[in-house]
């Protein structure tokens, strides 16, 4: 059974992933076509090892 948590947890947990929240900005240029973008993620340590995460990335194929 997943347990409901309180607005207080929730607000724990937001604040605690946006202090690692970390905007990845992209451009790709190809001639005189630009195409930028811009990734949300998170980085996180554990054990000392670092991973960025990330939700993946929903919109247009970029064609260079």
């Amino acid at each position: 059974m997943i347990k409901n948590i309180t607005k207080t947890e929730n607000d724990a947990w937001v604040h605690f992933f946006q202090r690692h929240l970390v905007p990845i900005v992209f451009t790709f240029s190809n001639g005189e076509k630009v195409h930028r973008g811009i990734v949300t993620a998170f980085v996180i340590s554990v054990l000392d090892h670092w991973f960025l995460i990330t939700a993946g990335v929903k919109g247009p194929k970029l064609v260079l």
